[in-house]
């Protein structure tokens, strides 16, 4: 399926964002879940279960897959679990200054 700032409005969405050093070791890992609550051409926002915290991540909808039909997110302090729609997964690698140089 071809996803869009339409037909993803109301699903729930498994966000991982893996961030790294310039070498490739993982330095922190975010994951987190909850509902799409509005997507323009821009970014995707969504509204955490738990805690009705809101975040953004791009609005890279080539990104985003349709999750298997048994993935469940389990939340840890509450042990509830909730299906999961959609999965973005994301990586951040900085660059080095020497690298930002010779690119630049």
């Amino acid at each position: 399926m071809q996803f869009n700032q339409d037909n993803i409005k109301g699903k729930t969405i498994f966000v991982s964002i893996i961030y790294l050093n310039p070498e490739g070791k993982l330095l922190d890992k975010l994951q987190n879940c909850g509902r799409v609550i509005n997507a323009d051409e821009r970014m995707i926002e969504y509204e955490l279960f738990e805690s009705e915290e809101r975040f953004t991540i791009p609005a890279f909808y080539d990104n985003l897959e349709e999750a298997d039909p048994e993935l469940v997110y389990r939340f840890d302090e509450t042990g509830k679990s909730q299906h999961i729609d959609l999965v973005a997964t994301f990586t951040v690698i900085p660059q080095n200054d020497e690298e930002e140089v010779e690119n630049g």
